[in-house]
């Protein structure tokens, strides 16, 4: 096999004063499949070493983001041509298509660096292993125990998403305690508005046990359909940032706990915390735009 791919270098960059970037990951063209795949390190705690105040749960959230936005950016290849995704115009190469659709220039501190070729000789995940072991440091160590993805650290990992972005941030309130029906008193995390009055509520199911996971469940479902007439008639919708076990062994109890929520009839969102930087990159979006 001789098959030729394009690949892009995604750099992190920590600080434009010192103007050092990171190799940080590989994303992958294959011309003749038409498809991407992106590849980055599972152990960062290594770039702690550069670094002292390097945010390791802000660099994956953000690595999180471009994975989503990659396997999105799949599926619509798969259903259209190159041509018709790079927005018709000609002038337009396949560079345009990482930038607008995966990730956009100029707008973190990570930014891929113009494509190059490279060349597979013969096994192609033997190969593609070695360009990123090669390119990317600390690529091929053992993915490193990760704690657990609690409440503080969900609600943690959305501010940094926002708050760069001053504008924006000044337009979401934290930790407010919202008056409900009957007087029910709730603190939630974040309040922003988009039409409705999103009430963020971070909810950790990375637990030890399934009787803990699902009965966790239960009191976000009593609180939406205990107060579903009320949210309703306010126009308040409860967004949900969620966190999944760790042990894959717990994931079948999490979708359970999960679907057992989604059963109530309240207004409500559940934001998986992979998709974390999706949502926030809407909501950055959205309020961006508003007066």
């Amino acid at each position: 096999m001789n098959r030729l791919f394009k690949y892009f270098i995604l750099q992190y960059k920590h600080s434009p004063i010192l103007n050092e970037a990171l190799n940080i990951g590989i994303l992958y063209f294959f011309d003749d499949k038409k498809t991407f795949k992106f590849s980055f390190p599972s152990n960062l705690e290594r770039f702690k070493q550069l670094y002292p105040d390097f945010s390791i749960s802000l660099l994956k959230a953000y690595l999180h983001s471009v994975a989503v936005k990659v396997d999105e950016v799949n599926k619509e290849l798969a259903k259209t041509s190159v041509d018709h995704i790079l927005f018709k115009e000609e002038s337009q190469k396949l560079e345009d298509l990482v930038h607008k659709k995966i990730l956009l220039q100029d707008s973190t501190a990570l930014q891929f660096l113009e494509p190059k070729v490279g060349r597979i000789f013969s096994d192609l995940n033997r190969e593609i292993d070695q360009y990123t072991s090669s390119l990317v440091p600390y690529y091929d160590f053992k993915k490193e125990v990760i704690n657990r993805h609690d409440e503080q650290y969900i609600s943690r990992t959305f501010k940094r998403l926002v708050k760069p972005n001053k504008k924006v941030f000044k337009k979401i309130q934290e930790q407010k305690e919202i008056r409900l029906r009957d007087d029910f008193i709730l603190k939630v995390d974040f309040i922003w508005k988009n039409g409705t009055t999103n009430l963020v509520k971070p909810l950790s199911f990375d637990l030890s046990d399934s009787q803990t996971i699902q009965n966790k469940a239960l009191n976000p479902f009593a609180t939406l359909t205990y107060n579903k007439d009320y949210l309703i008639e306010n126009n308040y919708r409860f967004d949900y940032i969620v966190a999944k076990p760790q042990q894959e062994k717990l994931f079948k109890y999490f979708d359970k706990a999960i679907k057992f929520i989604e059963e109530s009839k309240a207004p409500h969102k559940i934001i998986e915390f992979e998709k974390l930087g999706l949502y926030a990159d809407k909501a950055i979006s959205y309020l961006s735009q508003e007066s």
